[in-house]
């Protein structure tokens, strides 16, 4: 539909030659998430380039319909290049692709048997691979580099010659001609015997009074050669007997591997670093920084002292957090009209004849510019309806057996602070609750996962963990959420709370709560010394910021 896949687009604007800035375009991109772009938008996110700009992206993205008109694009693209080029060398570049254009031009005009794009294609790889630039240098000073050709006649005391392997000195059988061999030998026209002839004859002229000769090949077999050394070099080691004032050296030259240990990376706590610290406990610690200290306080110092935030990219395929965030989205705007009233079975209903219609409205605010009609994503567009009207089926379930379920709050902010010893300033905690709800009288404080949960992920036996152990990085949140919100409404933990996960991909195991049981002051006593534990170990100026040594990579 006369559009450009995105990552084409910013290969080719990225490219050395296409001189533009295209850093507004690409901002555009990313912030829009736009897969495929029109050439009309292209040229809108860059109104902000100079003429000369928008002219190139307008070669750049017009129609190459015909061979003729692709080679006349090319050439007002390639004289725009050299306008705007500033480096000599890029401009010498650009004016061989020009000149080779034109070159394809004069030939059509004159033959007219380029009629379609691939035969462009194939016409043009074939001129282009004899192409070649030379470089001008001062004949008389420094260091000269010449073809062998350009070596005739000439004597020099020092040479080095590079790349002295079967296939490149002499060339072999590469042969950049239409005409067959058979077709040379037969009418006497010369073929590459002769060529290694004369290749010979100049590398034995060389030899002949230099006084010192490098003559370097590489012994690896790679895409760009076999490894074998010349037959001019196995011609010089049978000859060495009979050439006694030329002496021969062999030295196999190879980069030295060196083995070292890494070191565990190690960043002490400077005034500057507990400052900064500071000002984040001023704003508040949220379940997801904490953890992300438990997992690895290196990148907790990168995110919340380096400010390093995550690499924004264009998402063609619906992201796991972008399929949350619509499902969290799609069940708030369910349930806020509720918020401080008990659910009866009509209303759930009544959200289920909406499923579709709100789904895709969250899809739509997330997933800006995605296609959901085919492929990942109506899989994944699919599966979101699924999981919220699995919920709510689930719901109707537990209301029909008689339970009384009343929404008290849904995406409530939490927020308190805390005093910790041997700190001298308060700590804010904050975070985001899914959904608190009574349930026969029992306060639940849920946390919605999209992804897979077992009861396993909530079970904790030895406390001292939670503050240590990553793994159990889903208790730490929902008791955190749990804690806040008692602190916030001064609930003691004599009454009946419990915290825990609503899993969609394990709905069949309900509302998974921390051991199996309501939160008891022991317990909350226990989970409240570990949290003050780590976060005193945080603003330590004597521990450092240590990698973790486990980590899965």
């Amino acid at each position: 539909n006369d559009t450009f896949y995105y990552k084409d687009v910013i290969a080719l604007l990225n490219h050395n030659s296409i001189t533009i800035n295209s850093k507004k375009i690409v901002q555009t991109l990313l912030q829009n998430n736009h897969i495929f772009i029109t050439k009309k938008q292209l040229v809108a996110f860059a109104d902000t380039q100079t003429n000369i700009e928008q002219q190139i992206i307008n070669l750049l993205f017009s129609d190459w319909k015909n061979s003729n008109q692709t080679i006349h694009t090319c050439i007002e693209l390639l004289e725009k290049l050299i306008q705007k080029t500033k480096v000599t060398i890029e401009k010498e570049y650009l004016h061989r692709f020009l000149n080779l254009f034109q070159q394809l031009d004069n030939l059509n005009k004159e033959y007219q048997y380029i009629t379609t794009l691939d035969s462009l294609i194939q016409i043009y790889k074939q001129i282009l691979s004899t192409e070649t630039l030379s470089f001008k240098g001062e004949a008389l000073a420094g260091l000269q580099i010449m073809g062998m050709l350009e070596t005739r006649v000439l004597d020099f005391e020092t040479v080095i010659i590079t790349s002295v392997n079967e296939g490149f000195l002499p060339g072999g059988k590469a042969n950049n001609s239409f005409i067959p061999f058979d077709v040379k030998r037969e009418v006497g026209l010369p073929t590459y015997h002769e060529k290694d002839a004369i290749f010979s004859y100049h590398f034995y002229h060389l030899l002949q009074r230099t006084k010192t000769i490098y003559l370097l090949y590489n012994t690896e077999t790679d895409d760009f050669g076999s490894g074998e050394q010349s037959r001019f070099i196995t011609q010089l080691e049978i000859l060495q007997d009979k050439l006694p004032n030329h002496k021969l050296r062999k030295t196999i030259v190879s980069p030295k591997v060196k083995t070292e240990e890494i070191e565990q990376k190690n960043i002490p706590k400077t005034e500057k670093i507990l400052k900064i610290l500071r000002e984040q406990a001023e704003k508040g610690f949220s379940p997801t920084v904490l953890t992300n200290y438990i997992y690895n306080p290196i990148a907790f110092y990168k995110q919340k002292v380096l400010k390093i935030k995550q690499l924004n990219e264009i998402e063609e395929t619906i992201a796991a957090n972008t399929l949350g965030t619509v499902i969290h989205n799609t069940l708030e705007y369910f349930y806020k009209p509720y918020k401080g009233k008990f659910i009866i079975e009509k209303d759930v209903l009544e959200m289920k004849k909406n499923i579709a219609k709100e789904v895709h409205k969250f899809f739509l605010k997330e997933f800006k510019n995605g296609d959901l009609t085919k492929g990942k994503n109506l899989l994944i567009f699919e599966i979101a309806k699924q999981f919220v009207r699995n919920f709510l089926q689930r719901e109707i379930q537990e209301i029909k057996k008689g339970k009384q379920l009343k929404i008290l709050d849904i995406e409530v902010n939490l927020k308190t602070t805390i005093m910790v010893e041997g700190i001298k300033f308060p700590i804010v905690l904050k975070g985001q609750a899914d959904r608190i709800d009574e349930l026969d009288g029992v306060l639940r404080i849920i946390d919605y996962k999209t992804g897979l949960v077992k009861q396993t992920d909530l079970n904790i036996k030895n406390w001292e963990d939670i503050g240590t152990n990553h793994k159990n990085h889903k208790i730490f949140q929902v008791l955190l959420y749990a804690y806040i919100y008692a602190k916030m409404n001064k609930i003691t933990f004599a009454k009946k709370i419990e915290s825990g996960v609503i899993s969609f991909k394990n709905l069949k195991a309900g509302f998974l709560k921390v051991n199996k049981t309501t939160i008891g002051e022991e317990a909350m006593q226990k989970f409240e010394n570990e949290l003050k534990n780590l976060i005193a170990e945080i603003f330590n100026p004597e521990i450092p910021f240590i990698e973790n040594e486990n980590l899965p990579y």
